[in-house]
């Protein structure tokens, strides 16, 4: 039987690898032996979930987009004794959310960096003197957008944040 082209990865045989994979490093714990490394099948696996789940349009656009898969393959490699075999045969669901929590959390970083890059570029004023004409670089419309629209989300999250610790001091009491 042939498999459906869509799925570039065999949960089964992912699935598999992975049971095998823990009954190795059991087997090396056993000995006293540092942990074996990661099988190249899961390995490639983790690398094709990562690399597709880029291309998806939510993620497509992101210039940093080596920075996420790099980000969701590590996150996959250190979580990857978290999943359990016994409770879960869909290896390629938990990992394909790994890699998302990941590539959310990459964008959250760039983000914030992009912020302070703009703000360091708006609170910064290049002067100069030539001819005794003082020349200053005016701050930019998208720049100031950007800011004000990133203060304004982190305000709304403080703000729902300590509503929410509101209703639950209510609760309590």
């Amino acid at each position: 039987m042939k498999e459906n082209p869509k799925n570039y990865v065999s949960n089964r045989k992912f699935y598999e690898e992975i049971v095998k994979y823990r009954a190795l490093q059991a087997e090396y714990a056993a000995a006293n032996k540092p942990k074996p490394p990661i099988p190249n099948y899961i390995g490639e696996c983790l690398l094709l979930i990562a690399s597709k789940l880029s291309n998806k349009p939510n993620f497509i656009g992101y210039s940093h987009k080596e920075d996420m898969i790099a980000d969701g393959i590590e996150n996959c490699v250190k979580y990857l004794n978290v999943f359990d075999p016994a409770r879960s045969q869909n290896p390629f669901a938990f990992f394909t959310q790994a890699i998302k929590n990941a590539f959310i959390r990459r964008i959250k970083t760039e983000k914030k960096q992009f912020y302070l890059k703009c703000k360091a570029t708006q609170s910064f004023h290049l002067t100069s003197q030539l001819n005794d004409n003082t020349f200053i670089v005016e701050d930019n419309d998208s720049v100031n957008s950007y800011i004000k629209e990133y203060e304004d989300s982190l305000l709304k999250k403080k703000l729902e944040a300590a509503k929410a610790k509101e209703e639950n001091d209510k609760q309590k009491q």
